[in-house]
């Protein structure tokens, strides 16, 4: 069965385990991004447009779903786009992932930058504001933004700067919203925007979502477990089974 989706104005069919990666389910995102777990996680399915790493590709259902639409959409604006690799999400179950200091909560993900010189890169691959695709990159951007889930999207301020006057020159993006996106032009220094800087962020953009449904369960979650007798109902539909079972990840 196909479903169809609509991505920046493009009607795209598809089924639904390329939209959602595997049956979306009633994820749960327990805690903090950064002391947190992920209770029955959606899963990122790799397919002909990215790449995906099998030990964790797991996160709220939410996330799933803005990076599977948000690759699509910048498929279907530029043709003969190279798989993009996307790096870590969350573990299965969520909880302490080495190299993060959040990733915990299945509300984060790393994804690889497209490159202007077109070729697919297996691993995240160092960017300069002269090898960065900024066509690619803003549609992905404007993708996610889109979507009403983006929280933050960290990458390096020197590559903000080429997104930035692709989004302004090209997509004819209007000063008043670019402002509200953009850290960029203002200071490095200063915390505004949702694309924002952070330092060691040079070779992917780290994305996190708010995920407000799954949040929520995760807090009925976390409050059935400190009362189980009254919140048995919510902690026997949420605590198992510990992720959905679907097609795997290439």
């Amino acid at each position: 069965m196909k479903i169809t989706t609509t991505i920046a104005g493009l009607v795209l069919m598809m089924s639904p385990g390329e939209v959602w990666g595997a049956d979306p389910g009633p994820s749960a995102s327990v805690g903090d991004v950064g002391r947190g777990r992920l209770v029955h996680p959606a899963v990122l399915a790799g397919n002909a447009m990215m790449r995906v790493n099998e030990r964790t590709n797991f996160g709220t259902t939410e996330l799933v779903s803005v990076i599977v639409k948000a690759v699509a959409a910048v498929n279907l604006r530029f043709p003969k786009t190279p798989l993009v690799t996307v790096g870590d999400l969350s573990k299965d179950g969520g909880g302490f992932l080495s190299g993060h200091q959040s990733h915990q909560a299945g509300r984060d993900a790393d994804i690889g930058f497209y490159m202007a010189d077109g070729r697919s890169r297996k691993e995240f691959d160092k960017a300069t504001p002269m090898t960065i695709d900024a066509g690619r990159m803003w549609t992905l951007l404007a993708s996610l933004l889109d979507s009403g889930e983006l929280e933050y999207a960290f990458i390096a301020y020197p590559l903000q700067r080429p997104i930035y006057e692709y989004a302004r020159d090209v997509a004819k993006v209007p000063l008043a919203k670019l402002d509200r996106y953009f850290q960029y032009p203002r200071k490095v220094s200063e915390r505004a925007g949702i694309i924002r800087h952070i330092p060691n962020h040079d070779n992917h953009l780290h994305i996190r979502v708010f995920a407000s449904r799954s949040v929520a369960r995760g807090g009925a979650w976390a409050a059935a477990r400190e009362t189980p007798t009254r919140g048995a109902g919510v902690a026997s539909r949420l605590a198992s089974p510990g992720r959905i079972t679907g097609r795997r990840a290439r």
